[in-house]
């Protein structure tokens, strides 16, 4: 009697020890336990624990500096939505800085922990931080235009923007910048400002992967240009690749402008056993122009200075050329080193500046 009294309270105890042990694991899957916010733990009051289900429904035992305590769990489940797409810059980390690990741990509406990819740590980020009001919503594509009051009351790539007397929901416009910089203006003067031009705000407003939004001083308004307009391939013996030609595929098209990204540049590698040139993307040669403008090339072109036979001008680019001399295109096809009108030379320059040096003496 006494061995089967044993055998139940045994069974009894093992069910309890499993049920005890179900409900830990099934808490240890849906919460996690919060960490310290401080580099020293404070003193907690919580109850002592051992095990999960010594705690709360919404409570975990959870290790801290001094014992095990009862403390609210976190819930794991993302949130929804995804994290925001972000520059690669961090002029905004923080020393120190404890993130987070799950979605639960953020407060604001619309917001998910999401890695600071130039901090290299977590921390809680607004969904939408990326997108923006475009300046004009009456014909933005995928748009929804539900009425709204803040930016939670619409999908998750969208943005509660002013339209006319309400606000609707439409998709939210794309701040992050391209990687990538801007060229070297080279207007010095207005006189070529387009009064129709289509002012952009952010480098998403932009076609291709290689158009940025960038400021035109002279002009005072913003235009999408090409970030890759002052690079140029490296060097490319013709002749010597035509002598060994290479059993090579093109993996992209001069014409077509196949590659993508800041400075890279479909060029030529080599000569194919069929004479066809052999074309991939290679990391470009940047070369920045000098101040001003070149004439267009007919204007270059004088009827008593035909074009010279087997000669290849004298510049490539304006680097090659003296002061303030720019390399421009003629019509015969090839480059010369010009001053521009107006331009001063050097030793007007001079002048000019010892003018001023006796006029302030």
């Amino acid at each position: 009697m006494k061995a089967v009294l044993v055998i139940v309270i045994a069974a009894v105890y093992t069910v309890e020890v499993v049920r005890s042990s179900d409900e830990d694991l099934l808490k240890s899957a849906d919460l996690a336990c919060p960490i310290s916010q401080t580099e020293i733990p404070h003193h907690r009051t919580e109850p002592i624990c051992t095990r999960d289900t010594d705690c709360a429904g919404d409570e975990k035992c959870c290790d801290w500096s001094d014992n095990q305590h009862c403390l609210k769990g976190i819930d794991r489940t993302p949130a929804p939505g995804e994290c925001p797409r972000q520059s690669m810059w961090n002029d905004a980390c923080l020393a120190g800085h404890v993130g987070c690990r799950y979605d639960a741990e953020c407060s604001g509406i619309g917001e998910k922990c999401c890695l600071n990819f130039g901090c290299g740590y977590n921390e809680c980020q607004s969904i939408r931080q990326h997108l923006a009001c475009p300046r004009s919503v009456s014909s933005i594509e995928n748009s929804t235009y539900l009425d709204c009051e803040t930016d939670a009351d619409c999908g998750f790539d969208e943005k509660c923007c002013e339209s006319d007397n309400s606000t609707v929901c439409v998709s939210g416009l794309d701040i992050v910048p391209k990687i990538g910089f801007c060229p070297v203006p080279l207007e010095t003067s207005d006189q070529s400002c387009s009064p129709t031009h289509t002012e952009c705000w952010y480098d998403s407003e932009c076609g291709g992967t290689t158009e940025k939004c960038c400021r035109n001083n002279a002009c005072d308004y913003s235009e999408c240009v090409n970030m890759n307009r002052d690079f140029a391939c490296p060097w490319f013996d013709r002749p010597a690749a035509a002598a060994n030609p290479i059993s090579d595929v093109s993996t992209c098209s001069i014409e077509n402008g196949t590659c993508s990204g800041f400075g890279l540049l479909c060029c030529p590698t080599g000569m194919s056993h069929s004479g066809d040139l052999v074309q991939h993307c290679l990391p470009a040669i940047l070369h920045r122009p000098k101040a001003g403008q070149c004439p267009p090339s007919e204007v270059l072109q004088h009827e008593n200075a035909p074009c010279l036979e087997n000669y290849h001008g004298n510049c490539g680019y304006d680097e090659d050329c003296y002061g303030n001399h720019k390399c421009c295109e003629t019509a015969c096809g090839y480059k010369q080193c010009l001053r521009l009108p107006g331009s001063q030379t050097r030793e007007k320059r001079l002048e000019h500046l010892l003018e001023i040096l006796e006029s302030e003496s």
